[in-house]
């Protein structure tokens, strides 16, 4: 950013992260329950959310709304902050990425997914697993389309977006390659990394390691090449392994 960039305090930051972290656990629980009414004919809230969280389309229904709030609310909320609109599109790094740039962003990707299934194969694990009774015929395009798509948008928005963007600003000086990070980056490429692995709580051990090494990489690539190839390669991820998932 330039030298209108925003300067956000720690404890604007702290706020933010935890706001979002809650704000992300009630918007998808009310999201899945309101939803979840239009299946279930039950006035028992827990065990509507339980019913809910097993049927594919609430969840991809859920996921869309969701995706929807966190989509609107952060620019919205950096723009009342700064009363700026071109420091907020700076703020959430939204610059066109070059040719070159997406094939080394993909270069990266295949690079630590080729290690993923590896360690996958050797260990015999299947971190999808939980989708065994979530995902069926009628709701495939649905479920899928979430997963594939929607959620790497709003994943990237408020992980690699809001969470990584009020921390890395906190002072001034921001650097584009691995040396000349800043302390402040460093703690919100890995607090963010953090937090998105600890909101998969579906996966096993070695699933969370393995979204652990992702968002790393994806917030090097937002850090570097900007948000839009973040949310590219997130995408890309995830139809690699729904495909894998689905046919192989």
């Amino acid at each position: 950013m330039s030298s209108k960039k925003p300067i956000f305090s720690p404890y604007f930051a702290f706020g933010i992260c935890v706001l979002y972290f809650v704000l992300l656990n009630i918007v998808q629980l009310i999201t899945l329950s309101v939803v979840g009414l239009f299946f279930y004919d039950t006035d028992d809230l827990p065990q509507l959310i339980q019913l809910s969280s097993q049927n594919g389309f609430v969840v991809a229904y859920s996921i869309f709304f969701t995706a929807l709030f966190f989509i609107i609310i952060s620019p919205l909320i950096i723009y009342f902050y700064t009363k700026n609109h071109h420091i907020t599109k700076q703020f959430f790094a939204i610059r066109l990425f070059s040719i070159r740039q997406l094939f080394y962003g993909l270069f990266l990707l295949t690079i630590m997914l080729l290690i993923s299934e590896i360690l996958t194969s050797l260990l015999n694990k299947n971190h999808l697993s939980f989708l065994d009774n979530l995902i069926n015929t009628n709701n495939q395009f649905w479920l899928t389309t979430a997963i594939v798509i929607i959620s790497p948008i709003y994943e990237e928005v408020l992980f690699r977006g809001m969470m990584y963007g009020t921390i890395a600003y906190i002072a001034p000086n921001q650097g584009t390659t691995l040396k000349t990070f800043s302390h402040h980056q460093w703690a919100g490429l890995f607090i963010s990394s953090i937090l998105f692995t600890y909101v998969h709580l579906q996966y096993d051990w070695f699933g969370m390691m393995i979204i652990f090494c992702l968002a790393l990489l994806f917030g090097y690539v937002r850090i570097k090449y900007g948000l839009l190839l973040a949310i590219l390669l997130h995408i890309t991820n995830n139809a690699i392994a729904m495909i894998n998932y689905l046919y192989f």
